[in-house]
Formats: structure tokens, C-alpha cells, sequence
């Protein structure tokens, strides 16, 4: 039996704890306060929805093989883990003090979102899966306007092509961003020298992890330093003395 955390308590989940939407469109519809094991949406579209302070162990906000869009949604308050998000469009949508336990992001396109709370676990991607390719016609995601400024992003990623200069991002010590990583790549080639043996070594996995995200698309590099290992971290503070 899993559970979930309530303002209530430890809620047990049960296959009654699901909600499935198919086909649907749906305007000003309210499911606030919803606590369930799993909701899934397949080919539905919702408008002003209310998902304020609802509970999903498992959300998969667009099933099957065409995407589900959500414009002006307001899911504040709410926590929500999507290990498999699926095909989705959020647009113009609150996501104010969520705690998104896991978010992956293969398919799924934000415009205007506005977030704060927590990201504790996930990644966003600029370019589509071939499964999404083949069944939308879609060889990228739109992912722009969005307003991070006050989430807390853990080990979160924004991968293969998400510009990051469209979005406005969290500011704090715990994060480093790199508007132009491989210029950084070059001067951290040139200091490398000076550094002990294990600290060339950390360096040099940190480096092929930018070259790496530079290689899929990526334009600027953003991430929570405190995600990584002491000794990645400890290869992080090599490129803040560079700045």
C-alpha cells in the first residue's frame, strides 16, 4: 500500500483514488482539493480549470498519442509527482507553492507559467522525443515566458535546446548559471593546470557534462550545485573563481 502526505494526514492510495479524462473540454471545471493516486488526461483540453491543493502520486497530464492543453490552469498549492507527464501544453498557467516531487519533461511545453515552491526532481526538454515526433509532428517545445524566479529547482535540468534567456530564473548561491558555457569551457581549460591532480580530475567530468548538454542543443547551462557530489561541487567553485 503507498501513501501520500495530506494537510489531513497520511492518506492510503487505492485504485478508487484516480481520475481518467478522455476526449474532454472542459471550462472553469474545479478539482481542487482532490487528493488521488493517479490522473490521467488523454486528448482533452481545459480552460480556467481549478487544480488548487490537489495530491497525485502519479500524474500523467497528456496520454496516448496527442497532447492535452491546459490554458489559464491554477494548480497552486499542490504536489504533484509526474515520473511519465506524457504529450502536454500548458500555457498561461499557476503553478504558485507546488512541490513538484518529480517533473521529467520529454513533450511537454510551458508559455507564460508562472512557478514558485519547489522543483525537487525533473528536467525540461527543448526537443521531442521520436515517439512524439511521429505521433505529433512535433520536433521541439515550445518553452518560453516562464517565471521561476521564486521555485526552489533541485536537481533539475533544462536540456536539448531550452532557451534560457526567454525565462526568468532563480537568483541565490546554491546556483550557477552560465549564459555563454563554452567560453567558460576555454578558461576552465586554461587554469586547469594550476589545479591539484584530484581537482583536474573533478574538473575534467564536470567539463564533459557541459560539453555534453552543448552537444544536445543547449545554450546556457543553469543548475543547483548542491545536486552534485562534494567533490563535482568542489569543481564548481574552480569556474565561480573564473567569474
Amino acid at each position: 500500500m503507498e501513501f501520500i502526505v495530506t494537510t489531513a494526514g497520511i492518506v492510503p492510495m487505492s485504485t478508487d483514488h484516480v481520475l481518467k479524462l478522455e476526449n474532454a473540454n472542459l471550462r472553469n471545471e474545479s478539482y481542487a482539493g482532490r487528493v488521488l493516486a493517479q490522473f490521467v488526461s488523454v486528448g482533452s483540453k481545459f480552460t480556467k480549470c481549478d487544480f488548487r491543493n490537489i495530491k497525485v502520486m502519479q500524474a500523467c497530464f497528456g496520454g496516448g498519442q496527442v497532447d492535452s492543453i491546459y490554458i489559464e490552469c491554477v494548480f497552486d498549492g499542490s504536489q504533484i509527482c509526474a515520473k511519465a507527464p506524457g504529450f502536454a501544453v500548458f500555457e498561461r498557467c499557476s503553478f504558485e507553492n507546488v512541490v513538484f516531487i518529480e517533473l521529467n519533461c520529454r513533450n511537454v511545453e510551458f508559455i507564460d507559467c508562472k512557478f514558485s515552491g519547489e522543483i525537487r526532481k525533473g528536467f525540461f526538454n527543448g526537443t521531442t522525443s521520436n515517439e512524439a515526433r511521429n505521433a505529433l509532428q512535433r520536433h521541439s517545445n515550445r518553452f518560453r515566458g516562464n517565471n521561476f524566479q521564486h521555485s526552489k529547482l533541485g536537481d533539475v535540468a533544462f536540456r536539448t535546446g531550452i532557451d534560457l534567456t526567454q525565462q526568468i530564473l532563480p537568483i541565490g548561491e546554491e546556483y550557477l548559471y552560465l549564459l555563454d558555457p563554452e567560453t567558460t569551457i576555454t578558461h576552465a581549460r586554461m587554469v586547469r593546470e594550476k589545479l591539484t591532480e584530484e581537482e583536474k580530475a573533478s574538473l575534467d567530468v564536470l567539463l564533459k557534462l557541459f560539453e555534453r548538454d552543448i552537444a544536445l542543443g543547449q545554450k546556457q547551462l543553469f543548475f543547483n550545485v548542491g545536486a552534485f557530489p562534494l567533490k563535482i561541487q568542489r569543481a564548481f567553485e574552480v569556474i565561480r573563481r573564473m567569474r
